[in-house]
Parts: C-alpha cells; sequence; structure tokens
C-alpha cells in the first residue's frame, strides 16, 4: 500500500491447479436471481436492473477469489492469481487477507456459501495469525509464504497492510457470533504498539526491516492513511494521541474540471479507508473526506476524458486510473494531476471505478457494466473483471490482484445497503476514535448544498516577525496553520527530516533563513531544476492579491547547497552575493537576502505580504513537496502572511 505499493515487486503467477471454469453468466438468469437492493443514501442514481444484476454477480465472483484461493488452514490468500482461476502465486498479501475476512462476513449476509463453512475459515484465519504468523510488535509484514506464512521477498513489516488486515479482523469480530473469534480478533488488535511505529515523531513509519530499522517514508501526507490513524488512535492498549492525526499534512490542493479537492493521484488512495470507515455527512476540521473521494472520482473520470485526443477509447463511460498489473510488471497510474510515472499508457483498470462506487454510482456503475458488456469475455472472468486491460493496444491482464478484487467487493456493498460500514462501526473503538478526532455530522446546509469543493479552507495565518529579530526562534508548523506571534516555525515535512524557516528584517533587506536536517541529500541536477534535488523554495507574494503562475511581480525563488539559486518567475532577479549555504551530513542551512527595492516594498511597522515556505525531497517523488499553500482555486494561490513588526 502507498509507496510501498508502489514499489513492490509483482511475481509472475504460476499454474498450480486447475479450476473449472463457470461460462459467462446470461443477464436473463442473472434477473432471476435475488439481487440486493440499492442504500437509499444513494437513491438519486438509480442503475437499471441490469446493471443492478451486474453488480451483484460482480461482488459474488468477487468473493470467489478469495474463497477459491484462500487457504482453509491458514486464511492465507496469493496476493495475485489467474483471472480465470487455474492458478495462483507462492507469496500472500497481508492486505488481501483483511479484504478475504470481510468477504467471509459479505458472503454470509448474503447467503453466497454455507455460514459454518465461512465461520469455519475465519476462525481458522484468526487463529493461524493470532499464534502462528511472524510479527514484531503486532505488526505484519507485507507479504507472508503463501505455504508457511513465513516473511517473503525480505518485505518491510506493513504498518498500512497490518491496518488493511486488522479492519478486516475487526468486522468479522462483530459479524460472527463466536467467542472464539471474538477473543482471538481483540487479540491481534490490542497487541499493535502504535507509538513504536511512530518512532519518536508525530506521524506513523511506513514500516520496519530486521536488517535495517524503521523505513524513512512516513504516512505524512493526505493519501490511504486515515483507515491507519484512527485504529492507532482508537487502541484500547497501545494508542497514540488524537494530535497524530493532526501531524500529517493536506497541502495537496488541486482544482480540476471546477472540482477541488485533496490530490493523490492513483485512485485507491481515495478509497482503502472508506471500504471499512463510513465518512459520508461527515467531516473533520480540514476537510469532508467523503466528498473529497466523489470529487476525487468525478475528476479522474473527467481526466480520461480529456485525455482521448491521445487515447481516443478513453471517455467518460470508459475509463480508470489507479495501480494494478500493467503490460511491463507492476504500474501506479493516476491523476489528475497527471504528474506521476510511469506515463499514462491508455491502460484501463476497472477496480479504479469499482472502488468508487459507493461516491459517485453514477459515473461508476455504468462504466463497469459497459466493460463488460463492450470487451465480454476479454475482460469478463471467474473472478470478475481481469485486473487491467488496454483497449488501444489490446493487452489484457491474465490476473487479478487480490487488493483490487477486494476493494471494488467491498465498496460494491457499501453502495447497496452499507453492510461493510454498519459492521466495522459495531467496534466501539472505531467510533470512540472519530469523536476524539473531531469528525462531526454535516450541518443541513452543508448536505443540502451543492459543493464543489471539499476543503474548508481556514483564515491565513499571520506571522509577526520583529525587526532585527534573532532567526530560528522556532516552534512548530502545526496543520491547522496557527501561527504565534512571535517564533517562526518548523514545518513538518511529508517525509522524514525536519525544516525551520525564519525571517528577519531592516530598513534595506528582508532576510530569510532556512535549516534543513535529517534528510538524505541529492544534488544531482543544474540549476534551472533545481526543484528536481532535495532543496528550499519560497513564494513571495509581495501585494498580497495572491500568486500567479510566472507573474514578474510575485516571486519562486529555489536554494540548495553549494550556493546554488534560481528563480522562475523574473529575470535576473536572484543574486549569489547574498546567499549563504552550509551543508553538512544530514542536511543543510540557507541564508538570503532580498532588497526591498528588489521587493517594490517599502518598510514599516504593519506591512504585510505572502509568503509560503517550501522544502522538496527528492526520495518520495511526487509525494516529497511540502508548502505552505492555502488555498489552491486553478487561478492564484493564497498563502501565509508576514506582518512587520518592531
Amino acid at each position: 500500500m502507498g509507496y510501498a505499493r508502489y514499489v513492490r515487486c509483482v511475481e509472475s503467477v504460476k499454474s498450480m491447479v486447475n479450476i473449472k471454469i463457470i461460462t459467462i453468466f446470461s443477464i436473463c438468469a442473472m434477473l432471476l436471481s435475488a439481487c440486493v437492493g440499492i442504500s437509499k443514501t444513494h437513491a438519486a442514481y438509480q442503475p437499471t436492473r441490469s446493471q443492478k444484476a451486474f453488480l451483484n454477480e460482480l461482488s459474488r465472483r468477487s468473493f470467489l477469489f478469495f474463497w477459491e484461493q484462500g487457504q482453509h488452514k491458514t486464511g492465507l490468500i496469493p496476493d495475485q492469481a489467474q483471472a480465470d482461476g487455474s492458478g495462483h502465486g507462492d507469496v500472500a498479501s497481508v492486505a488481501a487477507v483483511g479484504f478475504g475476512l470481510t468477504a467471509y462476513c459479505i458472503a454470509d449476509e448474503r447467503g453466497w456459501e454455507s455460514h459454518d463453512k465461512l465461520e469455519e475459515r475465519t476462525l481458522n484465519t484468526l487463529r493461524f495469525f493470532a499464534n502462528e504468523v511472524e510479527t514484531e510488535r503486532g505488526f505484519y509484514y507485507h507479504f507472508l509464504n503463501m505455504e508457511t506464512g513465513k516473511r517473503a521477498w525480505k518485505c518491510e513489516l506493513s504498518s498500512i497492510d497490518t491496518a488493511l488486515f486488522v479492519a478486516g479482523v475487526l468486522t468479522a469480530k462483530q459479524h460472527f457470533d463466536n467467542s472464539e473469534i471474538k477473543s482471538l480478533a481483540t487479540k491481534i488488535y490490542e497487541r499493535i504498539d502504535w507509538e513504536w511505529m511512530r518512532n519518536g515523531k508525530p506521524t506513523l513509519t511506513m514500516g520496519w526491516k530486521p536488517e535495517e530499522g524503521f523505513l524513512n517514508a512516513r504516512w505524512s501526507s493526505y493519501n490511504e492513511l486515515m483507515l491507519l490513524y484512527v485504529l492507532a488512535i482508537g487502541s484500547p492498549t497501545h494508542s497514540i494521541g488524537p494530535d497524530a492525526w493532526d501531524a500529517w499534512g493536506r497541502n495537496r490542493v488541486v482544482n480540476y474540471g471546477n472540482k477541488t479537492f485533496l490530490s493523490c493521484p492513483p485512485l485507491f488512495t481515495h478509497q482503502y479507508s472508506h471500504a471499512w470507515i463510513d465518512f459520508e455527512n461527515k467531516r473533520d476540521k480540514y476537510a469532508d473526506y467523503f466528498l473529497n473521494s466523489r470529487l476525487a472520482t468525478l475528476a479522474q473520470q473527467q481526466y480520461c476524458d480529456d485525455l482521448s485526443k491521445r487515447f481516443p477509447k478513453y471517455s467518460k463511460k470508459l475509463w480508470g486510473l489507479t495501480a494494478s498489473v500493467g503490460p511491463k510488471g507492476y504500474m501506479v497510474w493516476g491523476g489528475p494531476p497527471g504528474t506521476i510515472t510511469p506515463a499514462i499508457d491508455g491502460s484501463i483498470v476497472p477496480c479504479a471505478p469499482g472502488g468508487s462506487i459507493p461516491f459517485a454510482p453514477e459515473a461508476c456503475v455504468p462504466t463497469l457494466y459497459y466493460m463488460y458488456k463492450q470487451f465480454g469475455n476479454k475482460v469478463w472472468k471467474r473472478y470478475g473483471l481481469i485486473d487491467a486491460f488496454n483497449p488501444h493496444t489490446n493487452w489484457y491482464a491474465d490476473d487479478v490482484l487480490g487488493i483490487d478484487v477486494g476493494i471494488t467487493l467491498l465498496m460494491a456493498e457499501n453502495y447497496k445497503d452499507r453492510f461493510v460500514w454498519k459492521t466495522f462501526h459495531k467496534n466501539p473503538e472505531i467510533n470512540k476514535a472519530m469523536k476524539q478526532i473531531g469528525f462531526k455530522s454535516l450541518s443541513t446546509k452543508e448536505r443540502s448544498k451543492k459543493r464543489t469543493s471539499s476543503v474548508f479552507f481556514r483564515k491565513k495565518p499571520v506571522r509577526d516577525i520583529r525587526k532585527n529579530d534573532k532567526p530560528l526562534a522556532v516552534a512548530k508548523f502545526n496543520p491547522e496553520h496557527k501561527v504565534g506571534n512571535r517564533d517562526w516555525q518548523t514545518m513538518i515535512l511529508n517525509g522524514p527530516g525536519v525544516a525551520k524557516f525564519a525571517f528577519t528584517w531592516d530598513e534595506n533587506k528582508l532576510v530569510f533563513h532556512a535549516q534543513v536536517s535529517d534528510i538524505k541529500i541529492k544534488q544531482k541536477q543544474p540549476a534551472n531544476k533545481l526543484y528536481l534535488d532535495d532543496c528550499v523554495e519560497l513564494f513571495i507574494d509581495p501585494k498580497n492579491d495572491g500568486i500567479k503562475w510566472k507573474n514578474k511581480e510575485d516571486w519562486q525563488i529555489g536554494f540548495a547547497p553549494p550556493k546554488r539559486v534560481y528563480e522562475w518567475f523574473g529575470e535576473n532577479r536572484s543574486h549569489d552575493a547574498v546567499i549563504k549555504t552550509n551543508k553538512n551530513n544530514n542536511g543543510f542551512t540557507v541564508r538570503y537576502e532580498f532588497q526591498w527595492s528588489e521587493l517594490g516594498l517599502n518598510p514599516r511597522k504593519g506591512l504585510m505580504l505572502g509568503v509560503s515556505p517550501v522544502v522538496n525531497q527528492t526520495e518520495l517523488r511526487y509525494e516529497g513537496k511540502t508548502e505552505w499553500h492555502f488555498v489552491n482555486n486553478g487561478k492564484k494561490i493564497e498563502v501565509g502572511l508576514l506582518r512587520l513588526s518592531k
């Protein structure tokens, strides 16, 4: 999941067993089957009878993956398998087991399999994971040997995959009326030492390896992390405080197609936490996360339609980008924005709309049904829709991934009658954590208004800087952006490390001070590509009227050792004579002087100008930019304020 998911190796699938392939179902036969209704919450959109029948069959076939490919005695579920059911790989995914445990609850509710068999499989799984599978402080390794349950590939002890597994454990705890299931589920959850996984910092790390310790990457910016933090805050034994919820950044706000939302391009990042936690009609002090995922889904539909000039098969009825199997191995596609690699190649990933069904059924259900009708048995197999295909090159994946099948199944069932949400929220720890975090129901006005932004923007902070003040008198950049009126602040980075910033001034100049520490410094690019290295940037809005891209009255200027500076918006405004940098083993410092005349300002008490310090970390690719922007409405960027005082 997250970064671990981006870099993982995908094992080639080996044929191991032969399973009889069921024929393509007919619509008539489906209509005669028992069809589950659609939740009243989504009554605004009503799929056709054929689409409802298709969704039911898609869910049932998705369940078959977990039931047929999972090991009955251990509960281990393969990371991937042949879409036709003919075999699977020899590596299990801990996250897939979490989806599988939830799938067994769904199957029991829907009557797809014997209650006794489902309960027995669930019990075997929990016994094996509670007593046999290797853990460290209650956390599980990302991948396990399918036969033995031992760690595979020297992979990491994964915080997010453990969370996805535990979500399934807690769902089973509430669904099955079995005392041993409840006892084992409690044991698994309560032994996890969440504080240990913070490794002394505000945010949770992505994992740990016995060979090298904690991973540098952290869960420190918006993505699929919300489930992880809710479980950690709600733990009855080793909880972390609700302040951890405030510690991760919500800086990456995107405006696309008249929709403003927190962005993380691969669509699964907007889906996984919502598979279990019901965020609908709720908000914290930052955002409406359910609406955020809806807007991200609709924006991606529009984004693919906008790409139809390059990929003519793309349209509003055929779209879907997220992480999946690809023609060249495991791929991470996404957008908007389209800034991640590898480049989009015209492929379609069915679980992208599949995992977003409750958010935007009017966009997702017709698209999934279109895939089934248009491409038939090229994409429709024993376990539902294949993992990915490219209609432009006629490439069709042979496989399905457990987590991709899982997100489609859980979200389809939540759409029908909120089953997973209702079951998971019977765990008091979850509701307690959400109350501690500060979630509240949307007001009647907020529910009734058709909103195109999911983010609740706060007032721009004001920072007083005293004349000739000492630099680097630092406090903490907290996520609410409440800035003290004396001390400048420390920025919580998306990745490892700390950045401290301060400003001082006199009658001639404004001085910017920066100190970045505890990062691995990469310095390889020329000055005009400084942003691709580890560096500090500063945006300045002298007139405080919003930063407009490449407006010559505004500034975007970057700094990095050895004494490198580059300015993008203006011409010949940067002067090497006024920059000082110092590099050490784990970071660097910057001191840069802006002449008031360059900024077009006359310094005086009470003068206010906009600023946004930024840190770029190459280690984290597109996630590695931490910035202090507040509002990005697609035309201008509003930032925080400096106010001169004596």
